[in-house]
């Protein structure tokens, strides 16, 4: 019995990347028995992970690689939707007690909003199949983005649908919780973005997320402390939110419409700052799903 070419996978255990079938003693210029799928794409992307090194999106599982792309590509366009219903409430606000029914529709376009932003963090952080373990900060960086955007809605929900004296109970502490879990879901999904990127072979994408992960940060100090700060003519009242929810971008437009107080100039700052970083997050989401779509062709 001959001896197997070096050309061989030895290893004892190489499941391939698209099906999870055993490779081991396959020919690396083969095709997977169960899939069909090229044999060195497997030991290429298990070698990259070996060597700690990203693995580009082209070699992973590809149903994965497209899971993604659609929750890439959800993100931006709920963001969007959540900062037009933010602007819109603002300016209501700002002329007046908006009517009932105008209330009930912002809220349910708010709802609506988060839960799309849920479902592409959902997709964005499902796990690899048939990859290698991930770090520490992978699996929080999964676990943050997953549900820290559900405890948002859910935050929201009961405030909203509790009784009228548990509701003002609940109002001292939702805002604080909504806070919590909306820098959770920011981080996690800048993290995850900035990960995306290295595989996609976008490395100013990758820095650019990573350096939006720390501005939400600061951003979520200075709320804590500049938040409800009453600004322009009318003595607007706005909230400084998180990039990835969107609510940064509306107070940002609402103090260009209405020339911010000079005294406000901290919290026009951190409102501006706010704006910019979540720019910024739409800009590398929708640059992820345009090249994570190109990416993820069918096997």
């Amino acid at each position: 019995m001959s001896v197997a070419e070096p050309a061989d996978i030895l290893a004892p255990e190489s499941p391939c990347r698209q099906c999870g079938y055993d490779l081991r003693g396959q020919p690396r210029d083969g095709r997977c028995p169960e899939c069909g799928a090229a044999v060195d794409d497997t030991t290429v992307a298990t070698d990259l992970e070996a060597a700690g090194r990203p693995v580009p999106l082209s070699l992973a599982n590809q149903r994965w690689a497209r899971t993604v792309a659609r929750g890439a590509t959800v993100i931006p366009a709920a963001g969007l939707a959540l900062a037009g219903v933010g602007l819109i409430g603002n300016l209501r606000g700002s002329g007046g007690d908006p009517s009932p029914v105008v209330r009930t529709a912002l809220m349910v376009g708010m709802l609506a909003s988060l839960a799309a932003l849920a479902v592409g963090a959902w997709c964005v952080s499902t796990a690899e199949p048939y990859a290698a373990p991930v770090r520490r900060s992978m699996r929080a960086a999964r676990l943050g983005a997953r549900w820290g955007l559900p405890a948002t809605v859910a935050a929201v929900v009961a405030l909203v649908a509790a009784p009228m004296g548990l509701a003002v109970k609940l109002f001292l502490g939702v805002p604080w919780i909504v806070n919590l879990t909306g820098l959770t879901a920011t981080v996690g999904c800048l993290h995850l973005a900035m990960t995306l990127a290295r595989r996609l072979g976008r490395p100013r994408l990758a820095r650019w997320a990573a350096l939006g992960r720390w501005a939400a940060v600061g951003i979520a100090v200075a709320e804590s402390l500049f938040s409800n700060v009453p600004v322009g003519p009318n003595n607007t009242t706005v909230t400084i939110g998180f990039p990835v929810v969107g609510d940064a971008f509306a107070p940002g437009l609402l103090w260009a419409t209405e020339r911010a107080d000079p005294r406000a100039d901290v919290t026009v700052c951190v409102l501006a700052a706010g704006a910019v970083v979540f720019v910024g997050t739409i800009v590398v989401w929708s640059a992820i799903a345009r090249s994570s779509r190109r990416k993820a062709a069918p096997v």
